[in-house]
Order: C-alpha cells, then sequence, then structure tokens
C-alpha cells in the first residue's frame, strides 16, 4: 500500500511540473534535443533572430574565437562566422550592419558585380525589393521549385547550363521557370505595351519576344474570349492571329484547320488560340541556346560593370516592338535603367524591362532562402543548391524585408 501511495505521489508530481509552462517547455527542449530537431535551419533562425540586435552589431561570438585558438586558425573561424553572420567589415576594420545590397550579393553566389549595381541602378533596386516582399510574403507558391526535382526549374537550369551560359547570368536566368505555378503551357501576360497576350512554354513568353530572341520555328498565337476560341468564327480567329504577326512584323501562311485553342480558359473568361505546328518556346535546349546568343550582345563585356543586371534587361527588352530591340545598347559606362532612359525608351517599355528582370533576381535570391526556413524539411536538399544559401544572411535579409528595413 506505501509503495502504492509513493507512485501516486510521483505520478502527480511529475504531471503538475509537466503540465505548467516551464515543465512544458523544458519536456519540449528535451524532445527537440533527443531528435535532432534542434539542428534544423528553422529553429537555428529562430534563434538566431531572438538576438537580431547582436546579429546586426556582428560580432562579439565572432571576435571571441580568437581568443581561444591560434592566430592563424581563427582568423579562418571568424571569416567563416561573419560570412555566415553576413556581417560586414568596414573601412577601418570594424563590422557594421550589412546592407540589403552586400546581403543580396551573398545569396546571389557572391557575384561581386551584384552589390554596386543595386546600389547604382536605384530603380532596378526599387523593382527588386518591391518583388522580395511579395516572394517572402507568399513562400507557399514556390515551394515546389524546391521540393520537386523534376520539375520545369530543374530542366530549364540544365539546359542553360548545357547552352553554356556564363554561371552568374544562369543562375538567375534558371528562374524564369520558377514562376508561381509548377505546370502549365500557356498563360496570359502583360507585354511591354501594356496588353494582355499569350505566354507559351514555361518562360510565358510571347510571340514577339520569342521571335526577337531568335527562335526559328514559331506558331502565331492570340488571347480571345472564349466563346470565340469555341466558336467557328475563322475570320475573327484569323484577324486575332494575323494582328499577333503584324505587331511583331513577321508573316506566316497558315492554313485555316490548323487553328486550335487551349482546352481550358486562361482567366477572366479568356483563352489562346493558336496555329497547330512546332514551336521552339516548348522545347528547353533549343530556347537556351538561343537566349545565350541574344543576350551576348550590345550589353558590357563579362565581368564589366552592371554586365549580369543588362543582360537580364536585355531578356525581357525582347519583347519591345520590331527595330528596338536591336537599337538598345547597354554600357558598363550607365546602370541599365539609365541606358534604357538614354536611349528614349519610353516609360512603359523601360519599367517593362526593369521590373521583370527585377523579378528574377528576387526569385533567384528569397527561393533559396526560402528553402532553409522550410518546416517541413530538415535541410534544403542537394539537387536544388549545393552548398546551400548562407544562413545568416538569409535570415537577416528576411528579417529586414519582414520589418521594413529596405
Amino acid at each position: 500500500m506505501r509503495e502504492g501511495l509513493l507512485k501516486e505521489i510521483k505520478r502527480r508530481g511529475f504531471a503538475a511540473v509537466l503540465t505548467s509552462r516551464v515543465g512544458n517547455a523544458s519536456m519540449k527542449g528535451f524532445q527537440m534535443i533527443k531528435t535532432g530537431q534542434i539542428f534544423s535551419p528553422v529553429y537555428i533562425v529562430s534563434g538566431m533572430l531572438m538576438f537580431s540586435g547582436w546579429l546586426f552589431a556582428g560580432g562579439a561570438a565572432c571576435s571571441a574565437l580568437s581568443l581561444n585558438k591560434s592566430q592563424s586558425a581563427a582568423q579562418v573561424e571568424i571569416s567563416n562566422c561573419h560570412d555566415q553572420l553576413g556581417v560586414v567589415q568596414g573601412a577601418n576594420g570594424d563590422l557594421t550592419d550589412p546592407t540589403v545590397q552586400q546581403l543580396s550579393q551573398i545569396v546571389l553566389g557572391n557575384e561581386p558585380n551584384w552589390e554596386p549595381t543595386l546600389t547604382d541602378d536605384k530603380d532596378l533596386y526599387q523593382a527588386y525589393t518591391k518583388s522580395l516582399r511579395e516572394i517572402f510574403g507568399e513562400p507557399q507558391k514556390y515551394r515546389w521549385v524546391y521540393t520537386h526535382k523534376s520539375s520545369p526549374f530543374t530542366d530549364f537550369r540544365s539546359a542553360l547550363k548545357s547552352a553554356g551560359l556564363e554561371p552568374p547570368v544562369g543562375l538567375v536566368v534558371a528562374y524564369a521557370a520558377a514562376t508561381p505555378t509548377l505546370e502549365r503551357a500557356w498563360g496570359m501576360v502583360n507585354d511591354s505595351e501594356g496588353k494582355d497576350v499569350c505566354g507559351r512554354g514555361v518562360l510565358d513568353l510571347t510571340y514577339r519576344q520569342a521571335h526577337s530572341l531568335g527562335l526559328a520555328n514559331l506558331q502565331p498565337d492570340a488571347l480571345v474570349d472564349a466563346t470565340l476560341a469555341a466558336s467557328n468564327d475563322v475570320q475573327k480567329q484569323r484577324a486575332a492571329l494575323d494582328s499577333t504577326l503584324a505587331e511583331s512584323a513577321t508573316t506566316y501562311e497558315y492554313r485555316d484547320d490548323l487553328i486550335r485553342s487551349v482546352g481550358a480558359e486562361i482567366q477572366g473568361g479568356m483563352s489562346c488560340i493558336y496555329v497547330d505546328g512546332t514551336d521552339e518556346r516548348d522545347d528547353l535546349h533549343i530556347l537556351a541556346g538561343a537566349i545565350k546568343t541574344a543576350l551576348g550582345s550590345h550589353v558590357p563585356k563579362a565581368n564589366q560593370q552592371f554586365w549580369v543586371a543588362a543582360r537580364l534587361i536585355r531578356l525581357y527588352a525582347s519583347d519591345f516592338k520590331s527595330g528596338e530591340f536591336d537599337r538598345i545598347t547597354l554600357t558598363p559606362n550607365l546602370p541599365p535603367s539609365n541606358g534604357l532612359s538614354a536611349q528614349d525608351v519610353s516609360a512603359a517599355r523601360r519599367t517593362y524591362a526593369i521590373e521583370h528582370a527585377a523579378r528574377l533576381m528576387a526569385r533567384a535570391a528569397a527561393i533559396p532562402c526560402l528553402s532553409l526556413f522550410d518546416k517541413e524539411q530538415h535541410t534544403p536538399p542537394t539537387w536544388f543548391m549545393d552548398p546551400p544559401a548562407k544562413l545568416g544572411s538569409c535570415a537577416i535579409l528576411k528579417a529586414y524585408v519582414e520589418n521594413g528595413r529596405i
């Protein structure tokens, strides 16, 4: 009886402790350590953000390493620690809060051109930070990019690598395939003239854009009312398709019986009609080769100022009306946004190219960071990014975005 009484007291004692706030937290902490959850990037980042003042000031823990190791070994550790935290060493040797431009350079693969580009090109920077807010605000839309090993993103990235596109450029251009929707052959896009048109393939390329990029085998398409798409009114369907050809300054002979429409509405009661046949917008390897060729002219040479951003601008300037795309030349002497203004590009077209280029940059910076913060996986898959993005830099960049420090 005595033994039973002691067991009951012990049971009630444990219950009282475990149901208290302190006891419950202790038990959760024990389970996290036991199962290894505590080493998940999600909890590491949460802990880092609790001490954000220390992170932004950058330093006490890093400097303390030099007290416990030899000078040479400590210097390596200090450099690694600074790199992970994203802290920056100023001209006088002091550690300072990193800027969005500096953090972006780290998460965009440490291409040294990014920081000065984002600092000097004010319009590109503004569009970039706007896109960062949108992507960090809706992480689920882009989760497929790092959870689906076989996807349009991985296929396009491989095609760009095979085509020989320079890694700093290809790293960002690959995210043209990282749209919020995983699988779609058609979409409705707003082009550089401010007009809603059809976009084909995983990159949502307009007919005019694909033609300017040098794709040879293309089929005209047109965005029309779903009722017209489903009708037998060939005359109006041809008029819509011929309008697409005229806006691209191209001609194409096609038969009435080859006019097709997509199986479902695109958006707002609209559908895409097109001419049946081979269209190279659907072939990622041909598309990658065409992009490499088109982005290599009328831009700064590799490693010159603005050379990466200029190529992204050129990718979307290819949607400009016939003649304007070929006459535009971007140089290392002017930020790309200023370079477009200096060549009398209309405000609408200029905004179109800048915003689309900035969106690619934001995806390339934010999505690898989102893969670190995903609560449902321990670490980002190596097929997506190896090595993974810098945890400290991502944490601070995300904190800047969420707290309006951009």
